[in-house]
């Protein structure tokens, strides 16, 4: 134990040495402390791992840009149900002793949500179990998901991604464990794609479970009524004490470490009229993120989609009309050629699972 405090010691203040020298200890308003240091060579135990995740950390942080994301967007997603902390009077705990966060896979919609929504959530649900769960720091976190309700319309490839980075190599957590419980065949296909992106030694922290096996690590005690347990949760209670941490701690934090400044005067009531509710397609931010090998695009899919549909609209007219002397095509509509036993949703959903059974088989 000692050995591994000197060794965390030791390696917070290399950080340290090299933030000074860094452009990124320019940014406005933000002192990182020692405890800050300590936070991200504890979590990630290498010098290497641990700088990247602090690059990121702050570039994300620019990039999600919480000090222009209403509260409202945040609460929405959380009360749909999509992640989940029954931490009231004692934390729900894994048998090892790991706090546990869970999420339900049919609790939102990738596509409606975007993907700048969907990571302020997992951001500040991270925070608030790193900043108050017992030994959350020293021994990790566990995560579990109810996957009986995901479908092919909820894999978005880009945003799983995304939200994945983030717990693994950006954010000073240390998830121990990620279960999934009662998964349906398409998210084995998922899943075969999906640990493309993961190095084998976060692989082995994915274990697929039912709600019998998952009793051998979680006690019923601390499983919700979701997950075959009997504790009780009161989400209107949970959410406004995440509320409470959002405005008098979180938020004040990453507007010191985005570019911005943030007056702590400032109302909760004033600041929700000058930042009303919208779409997250408005406030569209895109950069380079840390470890991510790609940065994360909070446009919806289906307006690239959309826009590219567009560009070959246009070229087939141009085409049509120098080409074949301005005739119109004879082809049929989409939805002719589709037939009347087949939704707009169906398709895309049969077209997914054709996709991925292709990419799986590779």
């Amino acid at each position: 134990m000692t050995t591994n405090k000197h060794q965390e010691d030791t390696l917070a203040s290399t950080l340290n040495q090299k933030w000074s020298t860094s452009p990124l200890s320019s940014t406005a308003n933000f002192v990182a402390s020692e405890e800050w240091f300590r936070c991200f060579a504890r979590s990630k135990k290498t010098e290497a791992k641990a700088w990247a995740a602090m690059e990121g950390y702050v570039r994300w942080s620019n990039l999600i840009d919480f000090h222009t994301l209403s509260w409202k967007h945040i609460e929405h997603e959380l009360n749909r149900g999509f992640l989940t902390l029954p931490s009231y009077g004692d934390w729900a705990l894994t048998k090892r002793k790991n706090p546990l966060i869970f999420f339900e896979s049919n609790a939102y919609d990738p596509q409606k949500s975007g993907m700048r929504n969907l990571l302020a959530v997992v951001w500040v649900v991270s925070h608030y179990t790193l900043d108050h769960a017992p030994s959350a720091n020293e021994t990790g976190v566990s995560v579990a998901g109810n996957q009986s309700g995901f479908s092919v319309s909820r894999f978005v490839p880009e945003i799983q991604k995304a939200m994945l980075d983030s717990l693994t190599g950006v954010l000073p957590v240390r998830v121990r464990e990620v279960f999934l419980m009662d998964t349906p065949f398409f998210s084995k296909l998922v899943w075969k794609v999906v640990k493309l992106w993961l190095k084998e030694s976060t692989r082995e922290k994915f274990k697929f479970v039912n709600q019998k096996t998952l009793a051998d690590s979680i006690d019923s005690t601390s499983r919700p009524l979701a997950f075959g347990g009997a504790r009780p949760l009161n989400q209107a209670e949970w959410v406004a004490q995440l509320r409470e941490y959002y405005v008098n701690e979180f938020r004040p934090r990453f507007s010191a470490v985005t570019s911005r400044e943030f007056d702590p005067e400032e109302s909760y009531t004033h600041w929700l009229s000058t930042d009303p509710y919208h779409t997250h397609s408005k406030t569209t931010r895109e950069g380079t993120v840390g470890r991510a090998e790609s940065a994360p695009s909070f446009k919806k899919s289906k307006e690239r989609a959309g826009s590219e549909s567009g560009e070959r609209t246009k070229k087939g007219k141009s085409g049509s009309g120098s080409g074949s002397g301005g005739r119109k095509s004879k082809r049929s509509s989409p939805e002719k050629r589709r037939g009347k036993d087949m939704s707009d949703g169906e398709e895309r959903d049969a077209g997914r699972k054709k996709h991925l059974r292709a990419v799986s088989n590779r």
